[in-house]
């Protein structure tokens, strides 16, 4: 009979013993899951909410702290965004993905000398896998400050590490567009067609500078796969249609001219 009573109180108090290790890492990372899944449907509140609640059961996880920090500056609170960046990099001062997001809030406010100081820290560590966003801020920067010899050369910088990076092929193609550097620009976006990355846009775009070039027939191709392209909306098949328009009329110049 003892022994049973002494079981029971074993039982019993197991019952009631702290939370291991693992069942701690699960509590934070349930709220910290939940953050990242409002952040990703831009439900600010919500994410900032379980964010929160997840540093304060992992004080210690660098990650719950730098993803505090990004919901923070999504809705332009930028000390506590700051201060979340800083914390994080307290926990870890290896964290880089926390010193480039302490960048990016700088640069959002336009604070370029400090945006210019985290970023290029980031790019020391030669260990850290998001250069390429590093390189397409630093350009961002440098367009912001009107240098834009080092803005080209931190876009190519961006594309060169990572040529799957969309948004600073799209940033570099423009900016040589602009510059009236068509066959550059071309050739970024031939870059990405090689690679299989293939919209609408791009194909409006690559009419656009074909005819740019006096290219008329593999314009009017281009032309052509955009109306054909259900996922093309209404106004890039007008612009399509107009620039098809302009073609016809420089071809027919040409006919004449001969």
């Amino acid at each position: 009979m003892r022994f049973l009573l002494i079981l029971i109180w074993f039982v019993f108090f197991l019952s009631c013993a702290p939370t291991t290790k693992e069942e701690q890492v699960k509590d934070w990372l349930y709220y910290y899951d939940l953050g990242m899944s409002a952040l990703s449907a831009k439900n600010y509140s919500e994410a900032i909410a379980n964010f929160f609640i997840a540093t304060q059961k992992a004080p210690n996880e660098p990650k719950v702290w730098n993803a505090l920090g990004i919901a923070y500056m999504e809705v332009s609170e930028y000390e506590k965004a700051e201060s979340a960046f800083r914390r994080a990099l307290e926990v870890d001062k290896k964290f880089t993905e926390a010193r480039l997001n302490l960048g990016v809030m700088y640069f959002r406010k336009k604070d370029y000398e400090n945006a210019l100081r985290e970023i290029r820290t980031a790019l020391a560590d030669e260990s850290f896998p998001h250069k390429h966003i590093a390189f397409y801020y630093l350009a961002r920067i440098y367009k912001a400050l009107d240098n834009q010899n080092l803005y080209l050369e931190n876009l190519r910088k961006a594309t060169a590490y990572n040529p799957m990076f969309f948004e600073a092929q799209l940033e570099l193609a423009n900016a040589y567009e602009e510059m009236g550097d068509y066959r550059s620009a071309l050739d970024v976006y031939r870059n990405l067609l090689n690679n299989g990355i293939n919209t609408p846009q791009i194909e409006l775009s690559m009419a656009r500078l074909l005819f740019y070039t006096e290219d008329y027939e593999n314009a009017k191709l281009f032309i052509k796969r955009l109306i054909e392209n259900k996922q093309a909306d209404a106004s890039q098949k007008s612009q399509a249609y107009e620039l098809l328009n302009q073609i016809l009329v420089k071809e027919h110049e040409r006919l004449i001219s001969r």
